[in-house]
């Protein structure tokens, strides 16, 4: 079949002769053109899904059509889409011990495999089946229990024929991923065999390869930028900000059939704010679904409250030590998805472990918890610019550590400090940091105290006036009891008195400086006691210039 018949069937709005056309051809020259003709076809004119209300009746809707002598061309690519939707597994935890146990448990997703492998060798069956096995969703205890599952997905893999996947394989091979070792362990010995069953595939040239490409869709400019994907990967993880490589790798993956192509592009409209409510629905039902597989199984065994942005990893705590063998531990800080990682929180991890991080590949990190002066020093001496603004300490650093920190190239784009400090210390710390010149950098500094005494809103209030102009942002206190003031865009200064804190908003508000304008008392989130108005407003009588108070939320 050539070029010109699967026009002629788009052209006559058939879509199953225009793929059957296409499948003809692939199934020939196992061509890659034609392989994503196929794919853009079918995804500009799926077929529906079987439908189930239940898992068993949806397992009995897709195997039905996927058996029958009537499925369609459009209907083996709703098949595709659904080879991982309503799976049912049916668990017997007191069976374990049953030679059998694997292929009773695995039935429904082992009969899927079977009737795939039947309707002939065709690409969009075969991404599905890499898909689903570089998720490796399945458990087995053994090594016949994984050449039950695995072995039947490779050899469905191969059946279908499409010399495409051979790069995820060889990834795959080089790194097998799966929670459970015995499934790795296959793996890293099954895939060779596979990969060199499928390199035996004939891949045959076309003759009317224009012709063919004629038939994708167009791109846009920035589509057409002739980037691989993996080099737009590359992009993306040298640069993180650069948001034109991830609209253009989203562009390639939806292409590809990849739910991460989805996922990169809600969440660049979230980032604008122009995600609708049902798109914040989906970014969650794609993450429930898929977030294991998108940053692999070493990083998920040892990170926590892991948080997605713009389609990629974004911030993370560390799980206890224990999660983990120091090698996962080590294989996972130098897992190169780390790389448009900006958050990192020690959580419930040493110092240690947070340590491998931050010499691995967790390079491009803008907010980071020092827990110790020896991840300080670790920072104080990586090599060139580093990407960190904003750096919170446990203890004032020593004057040496303030020297090395001004000193410091990595630490060239700090702009946001955070420090720990003792109850009555305010004048000494921001004295260090005046004289070693770090406060002229910032532009918000947190001063968090280990207890409170009623002198420090004042001296927190006195010492505004005397710093740079720069800093925007200072503020005493924690979560539910600090003061606070900052210089807005306009130049126009607001304090604010949260939560706790209001047991001192009297001696708070009688040393505000005079360029502050507005005033606001705030509960924290846990409530607080309401401050008392009368001796706010005696505490600010003696005021020249004007004040604006106000109480919100009580």
């Amino acid at each position: 079949m050539s070029a010109e018949a699967a026009k002629r069937a788009l052209d006559d709005g058939d879509t199953d002769q225009a793929l059957a056309a296409a499948l003809a051809a692939w199934r020939e020259t196992r061509s890659a053109v034609i392989a994503e003709v196929i794919e853009a076809v079918d995804s500009a004119d799926p077929a529906p899904q079987p439908k189930g209300r239940t898992k068993e009746d949806f397992q009995r809707a897709w195997i039905a059509l996927a058996r029958s002598e009537q499925c369609t061309p459009r209907e083996v690519g709703a098949l595709a889409r659904a080879l991982r939707k309503k799976v049912p597994i049916a668990a017997d935890y007191f069976g374990i011990l049953r030679p059998e146990y694997t292929r009773e448990k695995y039935a429904a997703p082992l009969a899927r495999l079977e009737a795939l492998a039947q309707l002939g060798p065709d690409p969009r069956l075969a991404a599905a089946v890499a898909e689903l096995l570089r998720a490796a969703p399945f458990s087995a205890y053994d090594a016949a229990g994984a050449e039950t599952v695995y072995g039947t997905m490779l050899r469905a893999l191969v059946a279908l024929g499409d010399p495409r996947q051979l790069v995820a394989m060889r990834e795959l091979a080089a790194s097998p991923r799966a929670r459970r070792a015995t499934v790795r362990d296959y793996l890293a010995r099954a895939l060779p065999n596979a990969i060199a069953q499928l390199e035996a595939v004939s891949v045959s040239s076309i003759d009317d390869e224009q012709r063919w490409r004629a038939l994708l869709p167009a791109r846009d400019d920035a589509a057409r930028d002739g980037r691989s994907a993996s080099e737009l990967l590359a992009a993306i993880y040298q640069d993180p900000d650069d948001d034109d490589s991830r609209r253009v790798y989203a562009d390639l993956l939806q292409e590809a059939g990849d739910p991460r192509g989805e996922l990169i592009g809600l969440q660049l409209q979230q980032a604008r704010g122009a995600a609708s409510s049902k798109e914040e629905r989906r970014v969650r039902a794609l993450l429930r679904a898929h977030r294991g597989q998108w940053i692999g199984e070493d990083l998920e065994r040892v990170l926590n409250k892991v948080v997605f942005e713009r389609g990629f990893l974004f911030a993370a705590e560390l799980a206890q030590n224990a999660v983990a063998t120091d090698e996962i531990w080590q294989r996972a800080a130098a897992d190169e998805r780390l790389a448009t990682l900006r958050e990192l929180h020690k959580g419930r991890g040493s110092a240690r472990r947070l340590q491998l991080f931050v010499e691995g590949a967790a390079r491009n990190l803008t907010s980071l918890e020092v827990p110790s002066n020896t991840i300080l020093d670790v920072l104080v001496g990586l090599p060139g610019p580093r990407a960190l603004q904003a750096l919170s300490l446990p203890r004032p650093p020593s004057r040496k550590k303030l020297a090395a920190m001004v000193e410091a190239s990595s630490l060239a784009n700090l702009r946001r400090l955070t420090l720990t400090i003792d109850p009555g210390d305010i004048e000494r710390v921001l004295g260090d940091l005046r004289r070693y010149r770090l406060l002229e950098r910032l532009q918000a500094l947190t001063l968090q105290p280990s207890g409170y005494q009623v002198e420090d809103g004042p001296a927190v209030m006195r010492l505004w006036a005397e710093l740079p102009v720069k800093l925007s942002y200072l503020a005493y206190g924690h979560e539910h009891a600090r003061f606070v003031i900052e210089r807005r865009a306009d130049g126009r200064c607001i304090a604010r008195c949260v939560g706790w804190a209001a047991d001192f908003a009297a001696a708070f508000a009688s040393a505000l400086p005079g360029e502050v304008r507005e005033l606001v008392f705030t509960p924290c989130k846990h409530g607080g006691p309401t401050p008392e108005k009368q001796a706010i407003a005696a505490a600010t009588r003696g005021r020249v210039e004007p004040l604006e108070v106000r109480f919100e939320g009580y």
